[in-house]
């Protein structure tokens, strides 16, 4: 009788163990499935970021995108008789008009703002960024797509405006250049206005520098 009690108790055992090894595969693929869906969740979302990014780029809106770049103003020989107004755009890109016969070297800053009865042309050069401390800040920022519109931009700058008049004629000069220039600027939407602080400085300096640089020392007619 005793014997049979153990057997049954031996049987019992036997088949609560069975049972338990058999549930536990079940148990595991249960947390491998919950594993994989986190994983494959993870994934997802790496490569939907990464596509994005993809795409951006391929549309040239990060990347490529220069967005915000600074607006400057450089006066050469602030006060002096060979004064010259130039604008930088992103630090290093310097547009001014100067006579035409004038050919300065890349980095050279001896400028002969202009002679009278001569028209000047819009010209492009590097500003050196030692230069840095020389750029007036005017609160105002150019937005750009990217820097094949932003080069763009640059040769309009050179060969879409032509000055008006001769230099010693209103409208003519080196200031009225860089007016010009952003105005060209305000009208592609790439600054929002006019920088009020250059309009500022266009109305106390226009025509002392007219006189003293451009009609050698003459009064205005």
């Amino acid at each position: 009788m005793l014997y049979d009690v153990y057997r049954l108790w031996a049987l019992f055992y036997l088949w609560t163990s069975l049972f338990a090894v058999i549930a536990l595969p079940l148990q595991g693929g249960s947390n491998l499935s919950q594993l994989e869906r986190r994983t494959n969740s993870g994934l997802h979302s790496t490569q939907a970021s990464s596509s994005h990014v993809i795409s951006s780029k391929n549309t040239g809106s990060t990347s490529t995108a220069p967005g915000k770049v600074p607006i400057q103003l450089w006066v050469y020989h602030q006060g002096q008789d060979d004064e010259h107004w130039v604008l930088v755009i992103d630090r290093v890109n310097g547009f001014h008009a100067i006579n035409p016969e004038e050919k300065p070297k890349p980095g050279q800053f001896t400028f002969t703002s202009g002679l009278e009865s001569v028209t000047l042309i819009p010209q492009e050069f590097a500003y050196h960024p030692d230069k840095a401390n020389k750029l007036m800040n005017l609160d105002c920022e150019a937005m750009f797509e990217n820097y094949a519109e932003m080069k763009n931009v640059f040769k309009k700058l050179v060969n879409d405006i032509k000055m008006p008049t001769t230099a010693d004629g209103v409208g003519g000069n080196c200031i009225d250049y860089v007016k010009m220039a952003l105005k060209f600027l305000q009208k592609g939407e790439y600054i929002p206005s006019v920088p009020r602080i250059f309009t500022t400085l266009y109305k106390k300096n226009y025509e002392a520098v007219r006189k003293e640089v451009y009609l050698g020392g003459r009064s205005n007619e």
